[in-house]
């Protein structure tokens, strides 16, 4: 049901604007002050599918337009898009209060019909996981069987260093590969909600201790210093999950070491309100602040160059699940600062285990 912009003859003025609001490609309603609907556009009723048997009100109400439009009305506030299904389809929904004369009058909402969209989205989720996992089968026969050749045939393989070299060569590459698909899967999962987080409290300083210790030999074949300071050794339990949270670190430190060529790597942490901070600060090349916003990114890197910080050093998928795990954990990961020639410090933080005892009981699992 389409309404009239106002009850008079309409001018030229009134007839442009009703041909640009049903041009519209989104579906648009504007309520009163009873959230009711007086304007929609064409858009809306073929989103709607609009029929004889309820009033668009009705359809309106069924789609829970109206809670949303009054929760919107009450705050005076532009409302966080929601996504809501509806009939078998999923629209993207905005809501903005008007404002007239310092009073709320109504509500504007646009909606947009997004199911194709999620359809695409699951579609490609499902592919790289379905592919991730056909792909890790043979990937690591190839790299048992190369290891196979290197060790037992060490005696035949003497005196052939190509050969060698190239066996060397299937082994890395099915490694590097295989982590690719580690990769994929960890993103894949996470993004559908299927990766499973254990809530445990974690000794952040023996977590700290046992990544650092593992990555040391990396620094010291670049001749860089990496180690740790901590005002205080005794700081209380983070609620997570060790080995979830092991990975996120793992990333940062192996990242800051890979990248930074003089000075070192130090990690620091302390408890700050409800949650425990962890920074690692590096000497490195920095980030520029115009590529800073690529880091979190999946597939991206964020060096100065594409061609100085090439693919094959990263799937750019690192710091993408690195977050997402973080946030899992009901903590976060950020850039907390970085310039250029100078290094970065990355933040990780984990909420208290007593802060949370309260909620959730040790090792339960959640999704």
């Amino acid at each position: 049901m389409e309404m009239s912009v106002s009850k008079r003859t309409p001018d030229a003025a009134q007839i442009r604007l009703a041909a640009l609001i049903d041009s519209l490609p989104l579906g648009l309603v504007i309520t009163d002050e009873d959230d009711s609907p007086q304007l929609t556009n064409r858009q809306l009723v073929r989103m709607l599918h609009y029929n004889s048997d309820k009033t668009l009100a009705q359809q309106l109400d069924d789609l829970g337009l109206k809670k949303i439009c009054s929760e919107c009305r009450r705050d005076n506030n532009k409302c966080k898009p929601r996504e809501i299904k509806f009939d078998d389809f999923v629209y993207k929904i905005i809501v903005t209060p008007v404002v007239f004369e310092g009073k709320v009058r109504g509500t504007i909402v646009l909606l947009e019909n997004i199911t194709q969209q999620k359809m695409l989205e699951r579609t490609r989720e499902e592919f790289f996981a379905t592919a991730s996992h056909e792909l890790r089968t043979p990937l690591t026969a190839i790299r048992g069987s190369a290891d196979m050749l290197l060790k037992y045939y060490s005696n035949v393989l003497q005196g052939h260093d190509d050969m060698t070299e190239l066996i060397n060569d299937i082994y890395s590459s099915c490694v590097a590969l295989i982590g690719l698909v580690n990769d994929f899967l960890d993103a894949s999962r996470l993004e559908m909600g299927r990766v499973k987080v254990v809530e445990e409290e974690v000794d952040v300083m023996k977590l700290i201790k046992e990544v650092v210790h593992g990555l040391r030999i990396n620094a010291a074949d670049k001749k860089i210093i990496l180690g740790y300071e901590v005002e205080d050794e005794n700081l209380p339990s983070a609620l997570a999950d060790y080995q979830r949270s092991r990975q996120v670190l793992v990333n940062l430190i192996g990242n800051a070491v890979k990248f930074t060529k003089h000075g070192g790597v130090v990690v620091d942490a302390q408890k700050k309100d409800k949650v425990i901070e962890i920074r690692v600060n590096d000497s490195g090349p920095g980030i520029p602040r115009d590529r800073q916003s690529l880091l979190f990114k999946k597939f991206q890197q964020a060096g100065e160059s594409y061609l100085r910080r090439e693919m094959a050093q990263g799937s750019g998928m690192g710091l993408y699940i690195s977050r997402l795990l973080a946030r899992h954990m009901k903590g976060d990961l950020i850039l907390e600062k970085s310039e250029v020639d100078k290094g970065s410090t990355f933040l990780f933080t984990l909420p208290v285990a007593k802060e949370l005892k309260t909620q959730s009981e040790k090792g339960k699992t959640t999704t």
